[in-house]
């Protein structure tokens, strides 16, 4: 068990490239969960009021990839913009 507060965890987390996303609303836990275990995704902030959560995608030879597979989930993610 880590919280979130935990300085490794942070830092570990905040290697990659963040990007704004929307879970569909009627998307179950169990459908984000499988979507971000697939684009090897982590959430590090969110809900934001509107809904929006920041997930860092790993910064790898595989993050281009673990885009491709966030941006096709359509139906459980509303892909938003990469900062």
């Amino acid at each position: 068990y880590e919280t979130l507060s935990n300085s490794a965890t942070i830092q570990s987390s905040a290697l990659g490239t963040r990007y704004n996303i929307v879970f569909n609303p009627s998307s179950t836990e169990a459908d984000i969960r499988k979507t971000l275990l697939a684009a090897r995704g982590t959430i590090v902030s969110g809900p934001s009021p509107q809904g929006k959560y920041v997930i860092v995608l790993p910064a790898d030879e595989h993050g281009e990839k673990s885009a491709e597979k966030l941006k096709s989930a359509g139906d459980v993610v509303f892909f938003e913009k990469v900062y």
